[in-house]
């Protein structure tokens, strides 16, 4: 046989091998199964990896759910596609995405630290730093979390590769909140001046375990996972920032996502002054819009909060063709 009909024959055998590993590759290069793929869907069900996913961390287990390997500040070209290089055996690989300083990975010893005792928690502290009532515990308030994505994957590595590729799907684990906040009133007539308006939301979770729970996105009916929210609770403050707009406030938040029946209380502040005599329950905005917040995979919300007197009205601003951070259609 000419050798160039044995180059030609090798390439279809390669082919042949590939397509019955389950390698869709057909690059000589790529078509191992020694790799991790990330992948991240936006609202609509879309791949937006390269738009959110910036930095991936990798959290290694064995079988025996022991931290075995961390492989840190995963960036680039690598995040879609990177080698795991494991030795054989079983593991359990917990990723999270934009770990930028908001929140942190708890304390840990690679060889000896279990999957059970990692968290990660908020560490940003409150935009608004003004004196709380003495009773309060000024520890107990919380800034932004950063808007990062949480993926789990089990994998089986045999004689160097994996069974089959593994894909690891990113989900939000943030809610971002962005509300306008309107008094029909002239703003004097509730507060003494602009410089100490501020909100509080009231019992916003502040923890993660690593331990996961698998869920269904209700509206798309796409998988996905979340880690498990702890019972520690704190307060989430943050100034009213003045819009362009006589008496009209804005402000925007990101937290760890919420559950249905576990949203927070919000409150208006001015200085130590409460500007409404009564708490705003956002259960209760959620549930009369129907909203499942513990089977909504993308939690981003835009919400109009209009004060008159002692009566407060929320609604959903209409959006259209938004993400997060996304403009007012």
């Amino acid at each position: 046989m000419k050798q160039g009909g044995l180059f030609k024959l090798s390439g279809y055998l390669l082919s042949a091998i590939c397509l019955l590993s389950g390698c869709a590759i057909i690059d000589e290069d790529k078509c191992v199964l020694n790799y991790i793929e990330y992948r991240y869907l936006n609202n609509v069900g879309e791949d937006a990896s390269s738009l959110y996913l910036n930095e991936v961390t990798d959290f290694i287990f064995t079988k025996d759910s022991v931290l075995y390997r961390v492989d840190e500040q995963i960036t680039g070209g690598r995040i879609t596609k990177r080698p795991i290089n494991l030795p054989d055996g079983d593991w359990i690989v917990y990723s999270y995405a934009n770990l930028n300083g908001g929140s942190k990975v708890s304390d840990y010893v690679v060889g000896k630290t279990s999957l059970r005792e990692l968290s990660v928690r908020v560490v940003n502290p409150p935009t608004y730093t003004g004196t709380y009532a003495s009773s309060s515990d000024d520890s107990q308030r919380v800034g932004n979390s950063d808007r990062f994505y949480f993926g789990k994957v089990s994998l089986t590595v045999k004689g160097g590769y994996t069974e089959h590729a593994q894909a690891v799907d990113m989900s939000n684990v943030h809610i971002w909140l962005s509300a306008t906040v309107r008094w029909k009133k002239p703003m004097d007539f509730f507060a003494k001046s602009g410089e100490n308006l501020h909100v509080r939301l009231e019992y916003v979770p502040v923890e993660f375990g690593f331990l996961n729970d698998e869920k269904v996105d209700n509206l798309y009916g796409i998988p996905y996972n979340t880690p498990r929210i702890t019972e520690e609770l704190a307060t989430y403050s943050t100034r009213l920032q003045p819009t362009a707009v006589s008496n009209e406030y804005s402000f925007e938040m990101y937290g760890l996502r919420w559950e249905s029946g576990r949203a927070p209380v919000l409150r208006l502040y001015d200085g130590e002054t409460l500007l409404v005599g009564k708490d705003l329950p956002l259960n209760k905005y959620f549930e009369e819009q129907h909203i499942d917040l513990t089977h909504t995979r993308v939690q981003f919300y835009q919400l109009l909060i209009e004060v008159d007197d002692n009566t407060v009205v929320i609604s959903n601003i209409s959006i259209s063709d938004w993400e997060d951070g996304g403009s007012i259609g």
